[in-house]
């Protein structure tokens, strides 16, 4: 029973092993547009069946079978949607970022796959030579990451924002130019509201409910337009204990001398999470530096459970004057800015 035991564990070891996805970080980071989730999961796979020891590209074989489980799906459309990737995954491409002669930046379209030949219900694929230097034999700038962490993630969004968290993982803070992000993300939305709400939130609880790390972020502004994203990163197994708690605690009195009741804390943290609570625990002095907070305490327990966006360094403050009828102001967004200038700008 023992020997059984033993063989099972080495066995779920190998398995593990052989679903390890290393990269380089310049593929990490490479522009990639037009690419469906299943077909992201479906690189990926190949991707982790390339060895460490492999010198050279080979050619993988996938069934429908596998295929099916891979992506968790059934029925008979399979077939032709696999007959379909012979000749949409031949010209899939991305842009890789490289550097001239003289240290100039500059982006180069590559191949995914030098070979896809689907024939008996099995495809047949080859990655492009040119790939070469980002999959195989990479002992320096990789990310790494395991198959499974992103195999329940439902958009092909949430997947390159894992990606791009997880390389930067242990530093758990990372900053992205928008324009940059789209790209990386191939989202082709002009307007910020809807790439905020498309691909964004969708990510932030994609990743929370189905990988191994969650984010928060924040919008860095110039003027009133988002300029960069910054993701704060954190490991998604954290569970609260009594350490946690009083860390926490301790944090908040830090910086602004003022004391969280131990079980309010509690309660927050079992209604939004650890890592969302601890986020707004050491952002919490953005807040104060951007308005008048008589009751630092009772303000932090609503910022959490509204999970308010964190005010920026760049973004001035409007406090109402004290008078006798004070009106709410509208709320102009984004949005409704970049209307107005589409209105006036012709």
């Amino acid at each position: 029973m023992e020997i059984k035991k033993s063989i099972a564990n080495k066995s779920d070891e190998i398995e593990e092993c052989n679903s390890l996805i290393v990269k380089s970080n310049s593929l990490t980071e490479a522009y990639i547009l037009n690419m469906s989730k299943n077909e992201y999961k479906l690189i990926l796979f190949l991707i982790s069946k390339i060895k460490k020891e492999d010198k050279s590209f080979r050619k993988i074989a996938l069934s429908v079978s596998e295929y099916n489980e891979l992506l968790d799906i059934k029925g008979s459309k399979t077939y032709n949607y696999m007959k379909n990737l012979e000749s949409s995954l031949l010209h899939k491409s991305i842009r890789l970022r490289t550097k001239d002669e003289k240290g100039n930046i500059d982006y180069i379209a590559v191949n995914w796959f030098s070979f896809v030949k689907y024939k008996d219900s099995k495809i047949e694929i080859c990655f492009n030579y040119d790939l070469s230097p980002h999959l195989l034999k990479i002992d320096t700038c990789f990310t790494k990451f395991l198959l499974k962490n992103i195999s329940n993630l439902s958009s092909f969004y949430s997947i390159r924002i894992y990606e791009l968290l997880k390389q930067y993982q242990k530093i758990g803070k990372r900053e992205i130019l928008l324009s940059e992000l789209k790209q990386m993300v191939g989202a082709s939305y002009d307007k910020y509201s809807h790439f905020k709400t498309k691909v964004l939130e969708v990510a932030q609880k994609d990743l929370n409910e189905n990988s191994d790390i969650s984010f928060q972020y924040n919008e860095i502004k110039q003027g009133r337009k988002v300029f960069s994203i910054r993701f704060s990163i954190y490991q998604n197994d954290l569970k609260a204990d009594d350490k946690d708690v009083n860390d926490i605690i301790g944090m908040f009195k830090e910086k602004t001398n003022h004391i969280l009741d131990y079980n309010r804390t509690i309660e927050l943290i079992s209604l939004k999470g650890l890592n969302v609570v601890r986020y707004y625990a050491e952002n919490f002095e953005e807040f104060l530096k951007s308005t008048n907070i008589r009751y630092p305490a009772n303000f932090f327990y609503d910022v959490v459970k509204n999970e308010s966006p964190i005010p920026t360094k760049n973004k001035m403050n409007f406090n109402k004057p004290e008078q006798s009828y004070n009106f709410d102001q509208r709320v102009y967004d984004d949005d409704f800015f970049e209307n107005l200038y589409d209105n006036f700008k012709d």
